[in-house]
């Protein structure tokens, strides 16, 4: 009967173990950073697209993209290990993302990775380009972003999170975007 309070015990605190695991490991807690760069073509408007801040737009971009930077802060309990995950935006659509450290005290972006280790407190940025690309798209159209997906590891589990911007940031078309054939290649 002692034995099998014993193991019956100790099945009870690996359960709570592994529950602390798991809750820890699947709930990353990736906020908002202090800087945002905009496209210098930008312009803010009040956001049609959510209820919170006024979003940034980029009306028939010189270069074909809204560029910008987001950074953002880890602020779980534990390091992580931040990746780009797929976008999950339309593939016809144009967005490039890149991976930085970033060191707040200098302001300092640091040149891209493929993986950035994060200790809580910690900033890291994502730098972006997103735009019409190869993508048929009529005249007077907008479109718009605001968040960013991260494949982000805590204690060995990976999770995918979709980091939100303070803001949208947008395109919009004066002209019809009638990509040629053999676009993208």
């Amino acid at each position: 009967m002692i034995r099998r309070r014993g193991w019956i015990g100790a099945g009870g605190v690996a359960v709570v173990l592994v529950g602390a695991w798991l809750f820890v490991g699947l709930t990353p807690s990736i906020g908002l950073g202090p800087v945002t760069h905009f496209d210098l073509e930008s312009v803010e408007v009040e956001s049609t697209w959510s209820d919170e801040e006024p979003g940034r737009i980029v009306v028939d971009p010189s270069d074909g993209t809204y560029d910008g930077l987001w950074t953002f802060a880890n602020e779980g309990m534990l390091p992580v290990t931040v990746q780009l995950a797929e976008s999950g935006k339309p593939s016809d659509l144009h967005w490039r993302a890149s991976l930085h450290s970033y060191d707040p005290m200098s302001n300092v972006v640091h040149d891209p990775a493929e993986t950035v280790q994060v200790v809580p407190g910690e900033q890291f940025a994502v730098s972006f380009s997103w735009g019409p690309g190869c993508s048929p798209i009529a005249a007077g159209t907008s479109m718009s972003v605001s968040y960013v997906r991260l494949a982000v590891a805590t204690v060995g589990i990976k999770r995918i999170v979709d980091a939100s911007a303070r803001e949208d940031i947008g395109f919009e078309l004066s002209s019809d975007n009638l990509p040629t054939s053999g676009c993208g290649e």
